[in-house]
């Protein structure tokens, strides 16, 4: 049986930090849906499967079209995964509102607020856009899915769903559970937000939070599930876990005080060659 891992990548959820694992795992058997050509969003179940039919050298795909409406039971032996991470519904909500803003692009609705205390008064009073956000994590996962509750999310253990706010232990879980697929998941982080205080919004944001808590299958729901399946695996295979995590910080290090900079300085010095060559 072919093993085949689908990541459905929800915006600021750490997602760009996670292709590069991806990527030193899989090499050209992984493919970014964005490659691919299909104009879809998100991707459909049947266009999934005849590219997974059509590409039997591709391994694992990922995306921000990608869903959890995958082919399930339906290509003859092959084993679907999916994987995702989700991440406190406020801090994600603050972490893509000030990202927005560095890029300057032209938005629209409660994100074209001129300041983040603006843009969360306009949450609050705008009921649509309140219900929109409150399960943006769920939604963005389950849609075009059976999937109507947070439990039958949880319990399917071929969907791997991690708390962004614990992505090296989910490193760690993943070179423990597929050691063939997942051999080194050592990282750096990528695309990493502005830094911004959070004490400043403190008083702003638990309103917001109580607001909304009160929607059904609401994100902080999902979140603390996803939390608290991570903490009973990493609890339950503590020792073991344990040496994979430490050995990951160790190639973290490395990466990053390594090897990083060394292939940007060879990346920039391929492309200064090429200017000269031009």
């Amino acid at each position: 049986m072919k093993n085949f891992y689908a990541f459905a990548h929800i915006p600021k959820t750490a997602g760009t930090s996670f292709y590069q694992i991806l990527e030193r795992n899989f090499g050209r058997s992984f493919v970014h849906v964005s490659s691919l050509g299909i104009t879809e969003s998100p991707l459909s179940s049947e266009a999934i499967k005849r590219f997974v039919i059509d590409n039997e050298c591709v391994k694992a795909f990922g995306g921000h079209r990608v869903r959890f409406n995958l082919p399930w039971n339906k290509i003859d032996k092959l084993n679907l995964y999916a994987i995702s991470y989700v991440r406190n519904p406020i801090d994600r909500l603050r972490s893509e509102y000030h990202y927005l803003k560095t890029l300057r692009l032209k938005v629209k609705g409660v994100y074209a607020a001129s300041s983040y205390e603006e843009f969360i008064y306009k949450l609050i009073r705008n009921e649509d856009e309140l219900v929109k956000f409150a399960s943006y994590q769920f939604r963005y996962l389950v849609s075009g899915t059976n999937i109507s509750s947070i439990d039958e999310l949880i319990e399917n253990d071929n969907i791997l769903i991690f708390p962004t706010e614990c992505f090296l232990i989910s490193c760690a879980i993943l070179e423990y559970r597929f050691p063939k697929e997942f051999k080194d998941c050592s990282y750096v982080i990528r695309n990493e937000g502005p830094k911004v205080k959070k004490e400043k919004y403190f008083k702003l944001e638990s309103q917001l939070e109580l607001v909304l808590k009160q929607i059904k299958n609401n994100d902080f729901e999902l979140w603390n599930a996803v939390l608290t399946k991570s903490d009973k695996f990493h609890k339950e295979f503590w020792d073991e876990l344990e040496k994979i995590r430490n050995r990951i910080c160790r190639k973290n290090l490395l990466r990053k005080y390594s090897l990083t900079p060394l292939q940007s300085f060879l990346e920039r010095v391929n492309n200064y060659t090429q200017r000269l060559r031009l």
